[in-house]
Order: structure tokens, then C-alpha cells, then sequence
């Protein structure tokens, strides 16, 4: 291994991009630190985000994230990188388009909130990489964080998160891709003795496998379940007590799992309500969220159909597993 780096510091308005490049005999590894710029954040529950193009990486693969968050400020992290971020502003408001920061193609990398146990590192699964830098289609890494509460400029005294990314120039066999499952629409009230909301969407696209799955509710939310199902048999792909407020990124019990044409993926979430009201699906910390994560392996000769993440959304509580024939049984 070498003994010296190379450093360079580029400024971007308010943000810092520290790119290293440490050398040794297995190849390139090469880091890139950034910090969120300072904000005057106006209201409660605001989202910013944040655009960072990668100016200095020509092509190569990235493995993960280190990051710092300030918790007293930031309740939700979200990044990944785009083929082109969804405003020319290096940092813009986005709240009215939440987990709509790109356009062009896409891949989300990690998440963090503050109920996540795995503090300051997010890693793909073992022998998954995204393919990144200027000579890609994906050319920016960009963030979005999500304020709960209002919080002026001169209140701020340090970067309210900074990451470090871990690139490689060694290819993996298998490109990484996220899917989501999630719902729409409200809980009932008064389901004290519990209520599932549910949703599944049948796999129309190339073969993947299912490495890694991580879960997410709000403050009524007790369990949630994912799984596949196939020629009418079920598999579970992960299963969390929500209501425990310890969220991960969980391997696939028994190791990645294939998913194919002609499979259908579910997930349901138990809630319960005790309020003489409906509580609806939504982006604040008000309202409630149920969602199933997936980290998908996809072969690179199928890369046209993975630009872009996938997902399986259905309106609670009017959607149910029985609208699919092979899933009786589980309804």
C-alpha cells in the first residue's frame, strides 16, 4: 500500500467535496467526503436536498457509505445517485416531491432515520456495486434530508450530515438495484384489535435476487412482513417488529433469493389504532408509512430494464391479498 495520497478540495456553493486516493496492489479504492450545507430551515417537517456531481470519478463502482448524522436535526436521510438531479440548484426544498430527486436514471442507495441501529456505515450486500461517475449515466450523488422541526441558520454550527463514499475499480458479477413496496391511503379507526395494511405487484421484469430487506412504520405501525410467492407457495422474505423501533438492513434468512417472471411480491404491515380517527399515509412524522425494502442483484446484460428503481404501491384499506387468486390463504 502506498504511504501518500493525493487531496484535492473543491467548493460547491456550501458544500465541501474531499476526493483521497489511496493506492494499493488490489486495485483503486477511492473516497469521496462531502458535508450538507447549512440550511434555514422555515418549517416543520421540511425536506431538503442536496446535488454533488462527480466531476472527478470517471467510472467506477460503488461499494458504501460512512456518514455522521445530527440527530437533533435530522429524523430521515435518504441518497443515491442520478443521472440528473431533479432541480439545477446544488441544494433545493424538496418536500413537495419526496423521494423525487432525480430524473433521468436513478439508483437509491441507502437510508438512515433515527431508529436505524447500524450507526455511521451503510454497506451494499456482499458482491453488489453500482456502476458511478462522470462517464455513466449515473453522474451525480445526491441526498435528501428530512427536518422535523424548524431551525434558523445562525442556531447551526456544524454540517448537519457528512458522508464518505467507498468507490472501487473492481467490478461485481452482479449490479445492485433497490424496490419498494409500500401503501397509500389510511388506517381505519378504532382497530384496536389490530389492522393489515397490504400490497403486491407481480414481477414483470428480468431475474434478480433478493440479498438484503429493511422495513419501515411510523408510531402505530407493530410488524411488518415481505414475501415471495410462487406457483401459489409462500417465502418469506423478512420479517420486523417495527413496533421495536430498532430498524436494519437484514440479510434474506437463508441467503439471497431468486425472484422471476411470474412471481409475485407482497408485504403487509400490522397497525393498530385506537383513535376515534382515520391516520393517513403520508411523508410527515404525523401521518404513517408502511414500506418493505428489497436489495436486488441484477445481472449487468439486464441494465437498460434497472435504470431506474422499481416499486409495488395499493390503496389501503380497499386493497386486499385476496385481489390476487395464487395468494388465498393469507387474506
Amino acid at each position: 500500500m502506498a504511504d501518500s495520497f493525493n487531496t484535492e478540495i473543491l467548493p460547491l456553493n456550501a458544500c465541501i467535496i474531499v476526493l483521497l486516493w489511496p493506492l494499493c496492489c488490489s486495485g483503486e479504492i477511492f473516497e469521496m467526503f462531502m458535508e450538507m450545507p447549512i440550511t434555514n430551515i422555515e418549517k416543520n417537517d421540511t425536506y431538503i436536498c442536496t446535488a454533488f456531481k462527480l466531476n472527478d470519478v470517471d467510472s467506477m463502482f460503488y461499494q458504501s457509505l460512512n456518514f455522521t448524522v445530527d440527530e437533533k436535526r435530522v429524523h430521515h436521510l435518504a441518497t443515491g445517485f442520478c443521472e440528473q438531479p431533479a432541480r439545477p440548484d446544488s441544494s433545493w426544498d424538496c418536500t413537495d416531491k419526496v423521494g423525487h430527486h432525480c430524473t433521468g436514471a436513478t439508483v437509491n442507495v441507502a437510508g438512515w432515520d433515527d431508529y436505524t441501529r447500524e450507526e455511521g456505515q451503510l454497506h451494499l450486500p456482499t458482491g453488489l456495486t453500482v456502476k458511478v461517475g462522470s462517464k455513466t449515466k449515473l453522474k451525480y450523488f445526491v441526498t435528501e434530508l428530512h427536518y422535523t422541526t424548524a431551525i434558523q441558520e445562525d442556531e447551526q454550527n456544524r454540517s448537519p450530515v457528512t458522508a464518505t463514499l467507498t468507490l472501487t475499480d473492481q467490478p461485481t458479477k452482479l449490479r445492485y438495484q433497490g424496490y419498494v413496496m409500500s401503501t397509500t391511503g389510511y388506517i381505519p379507526s378504532n382497530t384496536e384489535k389490530g389492522f393489515f395494511a397490504s400490497t403486491a405487484c407481480p414481477w414483470t421484469g428480468p431475474a434478480v435476487f433478493a440479498f438484503k430487506y429493511h422495513v419501515h412504520t411510523h408510531h402505530h405501525g407493530v410488524l411488518v412482513e415481505g414475501f415471495r410467492v410462487r406457483n401459489k407457495t409462500w417465502t418469506l422474505l423478512g420479517s420486523h417488529l417495527s413496533l421495536s423501533k430498532t430498524k436494519n438492513h437484514l440479510n434474506i434468512q437463508g441467503g439471497p433469493i431468486e425472484i422471476k417472471l411470474g412471481d409475485i411480491l407482497a408485504a403487509r404491515c400490522l397497525f393498530i389504532n385506537p383513535l376515534n380517527s382515520n391516520i393517513k399515509f403520508g411523508s410527515t412524522d404525523f401521518d404513517e408509512m408502511c414500506t418493505f425494502h428489497l436489495s436486488l442483484g441484477y445481472h449487468p446484460t439486464d441494465k437498460a430494464y434497472f435504470e431506474n428503481p422499481t416499486s409495488c404501491s395499493a390503496e389501503s384499506p380497499q386493497f386486499s391479498l385476496c385481489d390476487y387468486p395464487d395468494m388465498l390463504g393469507k387474506c
